[in-house]
């Protein structure tokens, strides 16, 4: 049950005109009508989310916007913070992006988001109370989540991924799932969103979380990115390396400690889906 009026009082935003419940695996939202324009509140629950992370995803968020990099800005409560409880949840609010989301950008469009990923590289951003994503969190952590449930050529593929990749790779803020349902483009200017799982990683992580899904346009997304910043040799091979790991990741996420929306989702037939996917990764050449 949504109280308006709570919401209201947290972020001291006037009178809600109208507002929309949309529930969501691990988060619900609520899209916020005011006077002055949209707003989207992020209510956490079912993720596990504590306020000090929305908090500190809230602070690089903001960090970001200072240094002129095209991010949804995170609204301040009448408390001063960006995150707390609302009604009895953690969470945390947003502005809402211009333009609109698009499942298959043009190549202006593409190469100005992935300038646009470069350039949020580039950003000088604290980050604290993040996820560290590296070959821990992103195969061997999830390998524990899932047990014995896990199967023996998940463990065998990571581990020859594992051993490919090469290193050190530069290290910064990752957005930490750039794809194309976190944009907005309002004609060819792109806009990041959904910042929830931004961390401290591998640079190029953030291109193998967009190139696994987005090949159609990945050669004008690369242009762009490397307009801004140019990868190195290690790096563009790290990228289908890095993809694939992600895979295991998002694979094994139901089981993660703090996740109570899926556990039941772990059968026979998931894992089969899930390893076509990651062994389809594997196999698929980058350049």
């Amino acid at each position: 049950m949504i109280d308006a009026a709570a919401i209201a009082d947290a972020y001291a935003i006037g009178e809600i005109l109208s507002f929309e419940l949309i529930a969501r695996i691990a988060n619900d939202l609520v899209r916020v009508e005011t006077a002055s324009g949209a707003l989207w509140l992020k209510l956490a629950s079912r993720s596990g989310r504590t306020v000090n992370e929305l908090e500190a995803e809230a602070d690089i968020v903001a960090c970001l916007g200072r240094a002129k990099i095209s991010v949804t800005q995170p609204v301040r409560r009448a408390d001063g913070r960006y995150a707390g409880l609302v009604m009895g949840r953690p969470a945390i609010m947003f502005r809402e992006a211009r333009g609109i989301e698009v499942t298959s950008p043009s190549r202006e469009q593409a190469c100005a988001l992935g300038a646009l990923t470069a350039n949020l590289h580039l950003a000088c951003c604290s980050v604290a109370n993040r996820w560290t994503i590296d070959t821990n969190s992103l195969f061997h952590e999830p390998l524990t989540w899932l047990g014995q449930r896990c199967p023996v050529a998940i463990a065998s593929i990571g581990t020859e991924m594992i051993a490919k990749l090469a290193s050190p790779l530069p290290i910064g803020l990752c957005h930490g799932d750039l794809h194309l349902e976190n944009v907005h483009f309002d004609g060819d200017v792109p806009t990041l969103l959904d910042f929830e799982v931004c961390g401290t990683g591998p640079l190029v992580y953030d291109l193998a979380c967009y190139w696994r899904k987005h090949v159609s346009d990945w050669e004008p997304f690369l242009a762009g990115y490397t307009s801004v910043r140019p990868l190195t040799s290690d790096e563009r091979r790290a990228i289908p390396i890095l993809a694939t790991l992600r895979g295991i990741w998002t694979m094994a996420l139901p089981a993660a400690p703090n996740a109570t929306w899926g556990r039941e989702w772990l059968d026979a037939e998931y894992f089969e889906a899930h390893l076509q996917m990651i062994r389809a990764l594997r196999s698929r050449d980058f350049e």
